[in-house]
């Protein structure tokens, strides 16, 4: 495999990076927004107080800036959402995040 070869699949992870745990992210907030009456804005600034971390923050994980938040942020966004730390860690890890 070539350099460009190389830098063109490392090019490709970095873009996948953040994929996973924001499309996750992204959908629990959608229900969220849909069955409370509420804005997605209103679903990350909920989130993202219960998280203790900003809602820019949290359109950041879900956009793919931020990769593997710590794990205090996802308890803090699963008990938010209804759903298991665990879940959100397992979607973290497709990115490539490491939890013990």
């Amino acid at each position: 495999m070539g350099f460009n070869d190389l830098r063109n699949r490392a090019a490709s992870l970095g873009l996948s990076r953040g994929k996973s745990l924001g499309a996750a992210i992204d959908r629990l907030a959608e229900s969220k927004a849909s069955s409370g009456n509420m804005t997605k804005e209103d679903v990350y600034a909920a989130a993202g107080s219960r998280a203790g971390i900003s809602s820019s923050t949290v359109k950041q994980i879900v956009n793919g800036q931020i990769v593997c938040p710590p794990r205090d942020r996802l308890e803090g966004l699963a008990r938010y959402f209804g759903v298991s730390v665990d879940s959100l860690v397992s979607s973290a890890r497709k990115d490539g995040c490491e939890y013990e």
